[in-house]
């Protein structure tokens, strides 16, 4: 179901990482449940959703992202398939 609600026209797209030694255990944790359930994360705000998306099959072979950072896709929330 990704393909359906991910469109890059428009969005804008950010790679988090840690930003201490301190945060990789959370970071590292968060993926790994995102990857176990085979899902995303979402942020909504106002207009805007945030699909935080772990490193996966769906990245490399959708979007041709081969990094390990989380991927963190913006756009308008009236984008959704389901709207």
């Amino acid at each position: 179901q990704l393909p359906d609600f991910v469109a890059l026209e428009g969005a804008a797209i950010l790679y988090f990482e840690p930003e201490t030694p301190e945060d990789k255990p959370g970071y590292d944790a968060l993926i790994e449940y995102l990857l176990s359930r085979d899902r995303v994360g979402l942020g909504v705000e106002a207009d805007r959703r945030i699909m935080y998306i772990p490193p996966c099959e769906f990245t490399r072979t959708n979007l041709s992202y081969t990094g390990n950072a989380l991927m963190g896709i913006v756009q308008k929330a009236a984008l959704s398939p389901m709207q």
